[in-house]
Order: C-alpha cells, then sequence, then structure tokens
C-alpha cells in the first residue's frame, strides 16, 4: 500500500480514494500489517470510503492482525451501522478471531454482544447451515477448539512438555491461527518463567514477522486492562526480560511506533525509563500519521512528567 492510498483512506477523502482508484490502485493492496484500505475505513469509521471501496469490489473478507476482518474492526471500533453496511454486502460472519486476548475464538457475532451492541449482534449471527455441511463443519472445529484447548493450557501453566506435545518446536515453530507467534501468545498469557523458558530454548526476541507487535510492543500492550483481558501487573518484567535477551529497544510495530512511542501510548513511566536505559532512542519519530517523537506525544496528551524525562534524554543524544 502507498502512502497517497493510505493517506486518503485515513483521512476519509472519497474524492481522492476515487481519484486514485481511477489511476489504477489496488482497492485490495495491504499496509505493512496486512491491512486493507477496507479494513482501516472501516476501523475509522469512514462510512463513505467504505461504500465507494465496496462498489469498486473491495474483498469483504481479508483478514490481518488477529484473524479480524473489516467487519470485525468496525465492531472492534464501536461503528455499527458500518459493521451492518459490510453485513449486508456479503462479509463471511463465520470469521472467528486468533491468538490476543479479548479476539481469540470470537465471531463478529461475539464481539458485538462483548460491547452491548446489541441490535446489530442480533443481525451478525451466523446463518443455519444444511445439516450434513453443518455436522462437518461442526466436527472440523470441535477438533481444532480442543487442540487450542491443550496449547493454550499449555501457555498458561506454562507447561513446556504439553506444548511439545502439540508442535515440534515451541520456541519458532507453527502454531494454529488461533494462537499466532509463540513468544507473543506466551506475553500475552504465560507466567513469566514460561516467556524464561521460551527464550533459552531459542524463540526470536526480534522477529521479523511480527504483523504489529513484536514481543517489547506485546508486552506494552498489556499494561493496562482492556475488553476481554485483565492487562498483566508483571510487564516492567517481562520488558527487562526481554531486554535481558537483547530485544531491539527500537524495532517498531503497530502504527510505526517504537517501543518509548507504546510506552507513552499506555502512560506508562516507568517502562519508559526501562527502555531508555536500555538505548531506547527518543529522537526517533512515526514515519507515518503524525510523525511524531515519543517526546511530542507526551506533550499532546498531557503526560508532563514523561514529556520532561524524554526531553532530557534528548538532550543528551543531541539532534
Amino acid at each position: 500500500m502507498d502512502t497517497a492510498w493510505e493517506d486518503a483512506i485515513k483521512s476519509g477523502d472519497v474524492q481522492i480514494v476515487l481519484d486514485l482508484l481511477g489511476q489504477g490502485t489496488d482497492v485490495d493492496a495491504r499496509d505493512r500489517y496486512g491491512q486493507t484500505a477496507l479494513m482501516l475505513a472501516a476501523h475509522a469509521g469512514h462510512r463513505d470510503v467504505v461504500e465507494t471501496l465496496i462498489a469498486h469490489r473491495a474483498s469483504l473478507n481479508i483478514t490481518a492482525k488477529f484473524g479480524l476482518s473489516a467487519l470485525m474492526l468496525a465492531l472492534v471500533a464501536g461503528h455499527a451501522e458500518i459493521a451492518r453496511l459490510l453485513a449486508k454486502a456479503g462479509a463471511d460472519l463465520s470469521f472467528r478471531g486468533t491468538g490476543a486476548p479479548g479476539f481469540a475464538d470470537k465471531t463478529a457475532y461475539d464481539l458485538a454482544l462483548e460491547r452491548g451492541m446489541l441490535e446489530v449482534s442480533a443481525e451478525l449471527k451466523p446463518k443455519p447451515q444444511a445439516t450434513d455441511e453443518k455436522m462437518k463443519l461442526d466436527a472440523e472445529r470441535c477438533a481444532e477448539y480442543e487442540k487450542f484447548k491443550k496449547i493454550d493450557a499449555a501457555f498458561r501453566a506454562g507447561d513446556l512438555a504439553a506444548l511439545r506435545d502439540a508442535v515440534d518446536d515451541p520456541a519458532n515453530g507453527p502454531m494454529p491461527l488461533t494462537i499466532g507467534s509463540c513468544l507473543e501468545y506466551a506475553i500475552y498469557h504465560s507466567p513469566l518463567p514460561f516467556i524464561h523458558t521460551l527464550l533459552e530454548t531459542g524463540a526470536d526476541p526480534n522477529p521479523a514477522d511480527h504483523a504489529g507487535f513484536p514481543p517489547l510492543i506485546a508486552a506494552l500492550s498489556c499494561s493496562r486492562p482492556r475488553p476481554g483481558s485483565p492487562g498483566r501487573p508483571d510487564v516492567l518484567k517481562i520488558l527487562k526480560l526481554l531486554l535481558a535477551f537483547k530485544s531491539d529497544p527500537n524495532q517498531r510495530g503497530i502504527n510505526d511506533y517504537t517501543p518509548l512511542h507504546m510506552a507513552v501510548s499506555e502512560h506508562n513511566l516507568r517502562a519508559v525509563e526501562i527502555l531508555l536505559q536500555a538505548g531506547a532512542d527518543p529522537r526517533l519519530r512515526t514515519r507515518i500519521d503524525s510523525c511524531e517523537t515519543p517526546q511530542e506525544m507526551a506533550k499532546e496528551a498531557g503526560l508532563t512528567e514523561i514529556a520532561e524525562l524524554l526531553a532530557v534524554h534528548e538532550a543528551r543524544l543531541g539532534s
């Protein structure tokens, strides 16, 4: 996805979107996190853009991080009318989220119900299927769910032997889509010693294929409770552990954030201190959206103490 297309979608400018489509822009081009224009527009609440993209045959059923489709992203962001629009256009109602707290194994119906969107949730129940097909799909889903439950239980218990029963290489081996990256899932759900074990057995603390949530940013995303996830009280210990295993304190992720940007977005002063001590560069700007430094983010959010700390470190490093 090129910058002009992404900017037009995020700004909600229908005319520019139409102009770019007329110039041959791929309506289903993906950004660095695997999201299409339809997904970005649905999450941002740009109904006119969503309607335009549907009219230009944008795929309704592409999924990206956490197995979320455009329909599911609209629900996560609270845009009931856009969700209804996508459902009526033929979006698949049977998709289930994967991996992250709050999304794993949940359909659009589940996401709507959780968020109190009762009217739209009633329209999102998957339609009954023919008996034979339904029985086959139910059997497959039951088998997948049983496998997921065993793997999930092993992660939550910190049981490496049980995890090895399910996959050949617990550190870096393939996991079901409902689990995603092994280390990332452990950061969300496992005891701290188990995260340490995975790192010792070879889990990559700096994965190139992280879909927006490399380990440090995944850990920081657990700083506060969210729908479907209580957060973690040991986030700072996880950060220190990852940094001890040479996790890159400047590796970018979602929104082109560095870990410092993510720590600021979570209002986590102590995390900012830990990252700075580990060599995080406070001068780095995001290369999309507001193109801001962590200090500028902190000022904008009124986080005076964090902004002052970052300013001191910027001054030490120079421009």
